[in-house]
């Protein structure tokens, strides 16, 4: 229906290897009912949803989760008509979340790495939605969307390509600047 009506396409689901395949598949489709109806696809105005919590280190993120993902599991179960990825009693949700690449909960580098895969596979896309599950006490999603904006972003956007550009060249040749 995007592609016969010129619309973007949001992607909600997974991050695994296979439903990223998937999704390459959806977007042939897209491109082909795009050409069919006279509009041009655009990977920019593809969105891409994931389950994300990003803190200072891996451990404060699986603990900071620890205070919702159980109770969202269960919602997952009781109350949305899909198939279910996180089974119920997971000891570590967030772990269970990494290795079966549900989503993604650790460090900005952690976000980076996992966004990257997830883009170079796709072949690019848009924009990335980050799911407002309440895993975390608002305080910690706080501080992970700081640390979204700070960090992750910055990294995808080149935002600050100079300023890294020229801290690499002053402590490369550090020696000539010192009387």
């Amino acid at each position: 229906a995007a592609g016969r009506h010129g619309l973007g396409v949001l992607t909600l689901g997974p991050t695994t290897d296979a439903a990223l395949q998937h999704h390459v598949e959806n977007w042939r489709i897209y491109e082909a009912e795009c050409a069919k109806n006279g509009h041009v696809p655009d990977r920019r105005n593809w969105r891409i949803t994931v389950v994300m919590h990003v803190a200072e280190t891996r451990e404060k993120a699986y603990e900071d989760t620890l205070f919702g993902f159980h109770e969202w599991i269960d919602y997952t179960h009781d109350v949305v008509p899909a198939p279910q990825a996180f089974p119920r009693n997971v000891p570590n949700p967030a772990q269970f979340c990494n290795d079966n690449q549900l989503g993604i909960i650790g460090t900005p580098d952690d976000a980076i790495r996992e966004i990257t895969r997830i883009r170079d596979t796709l072949g690019g896309f848009g924009c990335l939605l980050v799911f407002g599950n309440d895993l975390a006490p608002w305080p910690a999603q706080q501080r992970s969307f700081e640390l979204l904006a700070e960090v992750v972003k910055p990294h995808f956007s080149k935002a600050n390509a100079l300023r890294q550009a020229s801290y690499q060249r002053v402590a490369a040749n550090i020696a000539t600047y010192r009387p």
